[in-house]
């Protein structure tokens, strides 16, 4: 799973719910008015013993409201929790958490916030193999 894959995955979701909006990955053009925007806020990647890491990553959605938007900001929140709960990456489905949504004040757009956490393994890299003991049973 890459940060790509991330950002892809998200904005084929929003194409699913809203087939008429165009989704804009990781650019914001001047006449955004109508659309999404699908961008990472923040990524960590943390290690651990034995080759372990965890790796989190913040993905923030932006609806960018138009003049006399009819899409209302309860029921659009309502639609990206319930939408938004798990996203299929690599033939994996992956839990989300820590889901915000949030209107602008100004009426200018509606956010929406979410993490993707995996926990992976790396495999130590292949080298010589293990030498074979040879075992000597004596009683004494």
């Amino acid at each position: 799973m890459t940060l790509n894959d991330i950002l892809q995955a998200t904005a084929v979701r929003l194409k699913e719910l809203w087939p008429d909006r165009k989704v804009r990955v990781d650019e914001i053009s001047q006449h955004a008015d109508g659309s999404f925007f699908v961008g990472l806020t923040d990524s960590e990647q943390t290690g651990g013993i034995g080759g372990r890491f965890k790796r989190t990553v913040g993905v923030e959605v932006l609806y960018f409201l138009k003049n006399r938007d009819t899409m209302s900001y309860l029921s659009w929140a309502e639609s990206m929790y319930d939408s938004f709960r798990y996203l299929s990456l690599d033939g994996r489905s992956v839990c989300l958490t820590n889901c915000k949504a949030r209107n602008d004040a100004e009426g200018r757009y509606y956010q929406f916030l979410f993490d993707v956490e995996q926990n992976f393994v790396e495999a130590s890299p292949i080298g010589e193999g293990m030498e074979t003991l040879q075992l000597k049973e004596e009683i004494k």
